[in-house]
């Protein structure tokens, strides 16, 4: 007999071959005629198929990896959608909210069943009930329906009814949550229910066997084998004493597994006590907040911006007057750190702030400067890069937006610069230890309790992390509370957030990711910044107001002229002896500062100002210098004399050559630098006598190519219609193929070969629109609707009737023609 089955069973193999593809339409007719007639669930491919143009939309803009490249069909789609990795992306960005119900939706069996949404309701009040939570931090069923919509939304549950009467998870989604993490209390069969609290006395309290074996269980992934697990064991046994107490939970009579709160408390002991809500700690205002509140927090958040536009000028300015030495590993040393600290009068966090700010934003870079510094070590510097002359010749909005950006996007993290790494060695300022690639994404994490109330709204600082442990779960529990308020602390500096709540920038910042992002964001900052005046208010005690911000030119003018004493929108600005000899190294005189004031100030120059000024030019300048290499003159010989005679006229090869003319071996630059260090006050000329401007040009690392633009995980709406256009085009052409009529020739055998080409050529012929059957490169089974143009050398050229596009076939290639 055995001979007999193999014959047949080779004959049914070959018929299947031969007449696979007309088999195949006769199954896919009759699966949809029972799936018409009966009541049989939907499966996740045939929801998604039937899903509207806008859900599938957003589980596209919400599963990004998933779009691309183009899935060719629903059943792709529903593939990569449950590729464990993909889920895992989905799971991390759930709330709460949407856990607890993945939660209670899988202890109602949905992972294998479909489950209903009242049933979810049920199974979420049950838990709560039981540990005595407050009616107002209970779920409504309203709350319930919206979660099952975002997880709709993400693709993790689909409906398995058309009319989305009842649902399903993924079988996947409970995997890539880990084994112990619980949103809700545990069921009524895991134990009694224990609050954190409870269980820290407990284990307080346990035999250094019981506590033994907890911790052997904890480490070995929470379940154990022991005889003592019996209901009727004896209850003196340690395993059997830690079920009575609560903490293990019989499974069966020979298994036992670690209870989700204890290992909680085993492994995170110092981690505040769970709460057991579904709300945060920040509650949702009962009214809004007004205008008035929104105002006053962007005026702190536009102050502490321009603020920070302003040290960054001086920074950059600096830093291009006088390069910084890097270590051998490309960071900053302790002793240059300090000396840039003391010259822009900053301490070293608010440093360490600007310079990972400058080095995200592209304004500062490593590298050869050009010009080198004059004690040049021959080895890498700390200069600006070309785009700092960019940034500094706009105005203070577009500046402060473009370090907004930065600041988003920045890796660095500045508050961790002088303290100490794992090695037990300092970090230093700019040290790659202070990096994190995962930074930008926690940053984000972190603004999202402020975005998410009204605008206006603020979060007590103490409740931020909490708040992101409801949002996002899976990750805030992960991210240290000091962390949290390092981040906040940056955030508040650069004008993100200001009286604990959220700025307009940060909310215009965070909410797209579209390409004209910082378009909008620029337009945020321009509406926030006054405009720039030229308008300045001298007082008496030698201090100049400005009430607001100036444009770029008055403020280089009056940073020359006065030490800043009190930053803001309305800046204070000091004018000291110290600071008017700064503006006349510059090659002004005192006429061109008296006529700045008068030009600028509203009202009159207090005599005060003018008399200093004038004492401090009447002494400025008596000598007078020029190249020869160069020269000094001056109409008093003795103080001409004097100069000769200081230590550093050997070193300049400085001599006199008449009672009021000396002249030097080095270079112009060098002896007024050596002159000043000695206490004289001279000034350069030019050939006229003029007063100029000697000092050099501000380096620069003219090698900097500017680093790749930041990827983010979103894709263009555009993109998003395309992918969603081929699943329908697609899909229709996979229904065609199932609804035609499959060219055969007379025998019933599906046309191949040349009685194929045939048909095709007809179809050339008759402008008929067909279905064609193939297989792709990756041997994928598709179908396409299509009308063909011309059919030759094995080949078809023909025009998609969707995309309007010309498609060439191969004519090998082609499994069916399948006639409309």
């Amino acid at each position: 007999m055995r001979p007999l089955f193999q014959t047949l069973a080779k004959k049914v193999t070959s018929w299947a071959f031969q007449g696979g593809v007309t088999m195949r339409c006769i199954m896919k007719k009759r699966m949809n005629n029972n799936n018409a007639d009966s009541a049989s669930p939907l499966t996740f491919e045939q929801w998604l198929s039937e899903q509207p143009d806008e859900r599938l939309a957003t589980i596209l803009r919400n599963r990004p990896d998933c779009a691309l490249p183009i899935p060719p069909s629903f059943s792709s789609l529903a593939a990569r959608l449950r590729l464990p990795l993909a889920v895992k992306r989905a799971v991390d960005k759930l709330g709460a909210m949407d856990i607890a119900v993945v939660e209670a939706a899988s202890a109602q069996g949905a992972e294998l069943q479909p489950v209903s949404t009242p049933e979810v309701v049920e199974e979420i009040r049950e838990r709560l009930h039981a540990y005595s939570t407050p009616d107002e931090d209970i779920p409504t069923q309203d709350d319930v329906e919206a979660a099952l919509e975002t997880l709709k939304d993400h693709a993790l549950l689909y409906g398995t009814t058309t009319d989305g009467s009842s649902f399903q998870l993924l079988h996947e989604v409970m995997s890539e949550i880990p084994r112990h993490f619980l949103v809700l209390p545990e069921s009524a069969s895991a134990g009694p229910p224990l609050t954190h609290q409870q269980v820290e006395e407990l284990l307080d309290a346990l035999s250094p066997q019981e506590s033994k074996i907890l911790d052997t269980l904890a480490q070995a992934g929470g379940v154990g084998l022991s005889k003592d697990a019996a209901p009727d064991a004896d209850p003196t046994r340690p395993v059997a004493m830690l079920i009575a107490k609560g903490l293990l939970t019989r499974v069966d009579h020979n298994t036992v597994r670690l209870r989700a709160i204890t290992r909680n408390v085993l492994l995170n002991p110092s981690n505040t006590p769970h709460r057991y809500t579904l709300v945060p700690a920040t509650r949702m205002p009962d009214t809004p907040p007004s205008d008035k509140d929104v105002q006053k927090v962007d005026q702190a958040a536009t102050a502490a911006g321009l603020e920070v536009t302003r040290m960054m000028r001086r920074l950059l300015e600096e830093l291009g007057r006088e390069p910084a030495p890097c270590l051998k590993n490309g960071s900053i040393g302790v002793r240059a750190a300090t000396k840039l600290a003391k010259t822009l009068d900053i301490d070293n966090l608010t440093l360490a702030r600007l310079m990972c700010l400058a080095d995200s934003a592209d304004l500062i870079s490593t590298g050869e400067p050009d010009p080198p510094p004059h004690n040049d070590n021959l080895g890498d510097y700390l200069a600006p890069t070309p785009l700092a002359d960019d940034w500094l010749q706009s105005d203070s909005a577009d500046q402060w937006a473009s370090l907004l950006e930065a600041w988003r996007n920045s890796q660095w993290s500045p508050w961790l610069v002088g303290h100490k790494d794992d090695t037990n060695k300092t970090i230093h300022l700019l040290d790659h230890a202070a990096l994190d690639t995962h930074l930008p994404a926690i940053t984000a994490l972190t603004m999202r309790p402020f975005l998410r109330l009204p605008p206006g709204t603020p979060v007590p600082p103490d409740n931020v992390s909490t708040d992101m442990r409801y949002l996002s779960p899976l990750r805030g529990s992960h991210i240290d509370p000091t962390r949290v308020a390092d981040i906040c602390s940056n955030a508040e500096w650069i004008g993100a957030i200001a009286l604990n709540a959220a700025s307009t920038p940060l909310r215009t910042m965070m909410g797209t990711s579209d390409t004209d992002a910082y378009e909008a964001l620029r337009k945020v900052t321009q509406s926030l910044t006054p405009e720039p005046g030229t308008t300045l208010i001298a007082q008496a005690d030698m201090t100049i107001l400005a009430p607001g911000p100036l444009t770029t030119e008055i403020q280089e003018q009056v940073e020359t002229l006065a030490d800043v004493e009190s930053p803001g929108l309305a800046s204070v600005y000091r004018i000291t002896e110290t600071s008017i000899r700064r503006a006349l190294d510059t090659g002004r005189t005192g006429a061109d500062l008296q006529q700045f004031l008068e030009e600028n100030v509203l009202g009159d120059v207090p005599q005060s100002i003018t008399y200093l000024i004038t004492d401090v030019a009447r002494r400025h300048g008596t000598l007078r210098g020029g190249p020869a290499i160069s020269y000094l003159r001056s109409d008093d010989p003795a103080l001409l004399a004097q100069a000769v005679q200081t230590p550093a006229a050997a070193r300049l090869a400085l001599r006199l050559i008449a009672p009021t003319v000396a002249i030097s071996q080095a270079p112009l630059i060098e002896v007024l630098d050596n002159l000043r260090e000695a206490g004289f006050q001279p000034v350069a000329e030019d050939a006229t006598g003029a007063s100029i401007d000697v000092r050099p040009s501000p380096s620069r690392i003219t090698s900097y190519q500017g680093r790749p633009a930041v990827t983010r995980e979103a894709i263009d709406a555009g993109l998003i219609h395309a992918v969603v256009s081929e699943l329908r085009r697609n899909n229709t052409a996979t229904t065609a193929a199932s609804q035609g009529t499959t060219a055969t020739n007379d025998q019933g055998q599906v046309l191949q070969g040349r009685e194929a080409l045939s048909v095709l050529q007809a179809a050339v012929r008759g402008r008929k629109t067909v279905t064609l059957g193939f297989v792709d490169k990756q041997g994928t089974q598709m179908h396409r609707v299509v009308r063909p143009l011309t059919v030759s050398g094995g080949q078809v050229d023909a025009l998609d009737a969707a995309t309007g596009k010309v498609h060439r076939f191969q004519l090998h290639r082609i499994t069916e023609v399948i006639l409309d």
